[in-house]
């Protein structure tokens, strides 16, 4: 059996132990922290880091342009070079603005959070579009720019799916729409029953182009745009 005296040597003894423990953690902490501000410090240094924001954001821009159709996944492999490139990337919202409608609903939106107020290009395909696309979507349909859809029937398809089309959209330039029936248009079915008197007015001054449209159709269009 311990005598008093020995107890009070032991706990104090084991405070000792804590103690060391508790001041061993702090100075690792603070070693980790100059290892990474050391490592921070020297990738500045390295000449990829001495590049203008304009310079990395062209280089974002240009992958993007390699493929049309490619969204933002295609420079995400960028953001991982450096900090610095990162920062430059994202914080650019033209790198951002590419949406296409059967991407996941996560990096959509992810975009569009980071597109900003930009305006926007987005590829809408009817038939397989994203769960919960279109709510993620109409948060930000004012900022559409450009509007490519693929296999639509008729005109109608996008009133139904986007609210108040196309008078909530004021910043759309460009609408560009491809049949259901392997990009090109059912002969037998007319793309703006019910549907053209509306838009008339609306997107008079955009550039519309119906892909595949039938010769018969034609001055249907150009009264649609008109």
């Amino acid at each position: 059996m311990l005598t008093r005296r020995s107890r009070i040597h032991l706990e104090e003894w084991w405070d000792g132990v804590s103690l060391r423990r508790l001041q061993i953690e702090v100075i690792e902490t603070g070693a980790h922290d100059l290892l990474r501000l050391t490592l921070s410090l020297r990738n500045l240094l390295q000449p990829i880091n001495g590049l203008p924001l304009e310079i990395v954001s062209r280089i974002a821009q240009s992958v993007l342009h390699c493929d049309p159709d490619q969204d933002a996944r295609s420079i995400i492999p960028l953001t991982h070079v450096c900090r610095y490139w990162r920062e430059s990337i994202i914080s650019n919202p033209e790198n951002w603005t590419n949406i296409i409608s059967d991407n996941s609903g996560k990096l959509v939106a992810l975009n569009l959070e980071r597109a900003k107020a930009a305006p926007l290009d987005v590829h809408l395909f009817m038939h397989s579009t994203t769960p919960g696309f279109f709510d993620i979507l109409t948060r930000h349909i004012q900022n559409i720019g450009s509007l490519r859809v693929y296999s639509i029937s008729v005109i109608e398809d996008l009133t139904r799916r986007l609210p108040n089309f196309p008078w909530s959209m004021p910043t759309l330039q460009a609408l560009e729409l491809h049949g259901s029936n392997g990009g090109d248009w059912d002969r037998s079915v007319d793309p703006f029953k019910s549907s053209a008197h509306a838009f008339n007015s609306e997107i008079s001054c955009v550039d519309t182009n119906l892909v595949g449209l039938p010769t018969d159709h034609r001055p249907r269009l150009l009264s649609f745009r008109n």
